[in-house]
């Protein structure tokens, strides 16, 4: 596989390793870099320092299980969301770690499954089992926007880079283009062939669990949770669907700007695809 803009997958490997006492749940780097922060079931949240792996751990922002995150695009402020339905502030930069969080707000009914921040840096967005997707203000955690439409629990949430739209993916495979100025739905995306329906076990299977836009803001990709390894790209038209794991997708992240490749991590590892 040729390398893309300076990033070779194919050269990816081991740095380090950190334990904790209670399997993790959520795992993103701060903007800052200089960090891992992580979510576990033990309902608080771990900073491994990336230069030694010290870890500190904030606690008393939630009640169980943490399964989201968002930054402040300076890396000052991180964001927690967790299945008690709450979304937590806290000072992501001093160390040690804080004794308390900054704020935290009751902002879903059921679990906070994904999290993003504005382009801008000024709003974060959120997605929950009530089938809402919220917007808020980054800086003070007041509610802006209610976006409602979704029939299922919304898994992931992305902000287009124009900063005009937010989309929004659920366990059904419907996926919505939001207006962000006034909450209108500009389209929906039929992504069903992400998901299906046992009806003996009466159980969903599939959902879109990650998206995420190119650069350009002309491709939309999503990954799916489901027992088949189908992967998807959007264009403005049409949808491509490719098989390039083995497990079911948590993830998918596009690689630099200038390039339509997206890097897709599941189970089984990360994979690439154009």
């Amino acid at each position: 596989m040729n390398a893309v803009a300076g990033f070779d997958p194919t050269q990816a490997h081991v740095v380090s390793q950190w334990a904790h006492d209670r399997p993790l749940t959520a795992c993103r780097f701060s903007p800052a870099g200089d960090a891992v922060f992580c979510g576990s079931e033990d309902a608080v949240v771990e900073r491994f320092a990336l230069a030694d792996g010290a870890k500190s751990v904030l606690s008393g922002g939630h009640d169980t299980w943490v399964r989201a995150f968002a930054f402040s695009n300076d890396g000052r402020l991180a964001i927690s969301g967790g299945c008690d339905g709450r979304l937590t502030w806290w000072d992501a930069a001093t160390t040690p770690a804080p004794a308390a969080p900054i704020r935290s707000v009751d902002a879903h009914r059921g679990w906070i499954r994904g999290m993003a921040t504005s382009p801008d840096g000024t709003m974060i967005a959120s997605g929950g089992n009530d089938n809402e997707v919220c917007l808020w203000n980054i800086n003070d955690g007041t509610l802006i926007r209610k976006f409602s439409g979704h029939q299922k629990h919304v898994y992931s949430v992305a902000f287009h880079p124009s900063g005009e739209f937010l989309l929004s993916g659920d366990l059904a495979g419907q996926l919505i283009q939001w207006k962000i100025a006034d909450g209108a739905q500009v389209r929906t995306f039929d992504a069903t062939a992400l998901h299906s329906y046992n009806g003996g076990q009466q159980v969903d299977f599939g959902g879109i669990r990650a998206i995420c836009v190119s650069a350009d803001g002309k491709y939309l990709a999503a990954g799916v949770c489901t027992r088949q390894p189908i992967r998807s790209v959007r264009s403005m038209n049409r949808w491509s669907h490719c098989s390039i794991g083995k497990r079911k997708s948590w993830n998918v992240s596009r690689l630099p700007k200038g390039s339509r490749r997206v890097l897709f991590g599941d189970w089984s590892g990360c994979r690439t695809d154009r």
